[in-house]
């Protein structure tokens, strides 16, 4: 989906980033994350539910450089 998205320019709205907001205890989804060259930015407090998420992104020049290795 990663290459998908900076393939087809889905990132191209955002920044030129590609975002996944991950409940901090699904660690096959942080596991994948990482795989796919993203890093976390951040991690945010849901008031509603009071659970945490982390937020990892990776850009489209991170994204092309992972490509060419």
């Amino acid at each position: 989906m990663r290459d998908l998205a900076f393939e087809r320019g889905y990132d191209k709205n955002f920044g030129n980033s590609l975002v996944s907001v991950i409940h901090e205890d699904n660690i096959g989804s942080i596991k994948v994350a990482l795989h796919n060259g993203m890093s976390l930015e951040s991690d945010y407090i849901d008031s509603t539910i009071t659970d945490r998420f982390l937020v990892y992104s990776i850009n489209r020049k991170t994204w092309e450089q992972i490509k060419k290795d």
